[in-house]
């Protein structure tokens, strides 16, 4: 988690807030251990 929020605040700093928020949904689902529940725990951190 500590190295998707240095990706957010330094190397995606230039995209806009949509390319930001789809970047972050799918890495937060590519690190999330289960095989069911990503898109869940993923929404929630979102939100």
């Amino acid at each position: 988690m500590q190295e998707l929020k240095e990706k957010y605040n330094n190397e995606w700093k230039d995209l806009t807030a949509f390319e930001k928020a789809v970047r972050l949904h799918m890495a937060v689902i590519n690190i999330h251990p289960f095989a069911d529940g990503n898109g869940r725990v993923a929404r929630l951190i979102m939100n």
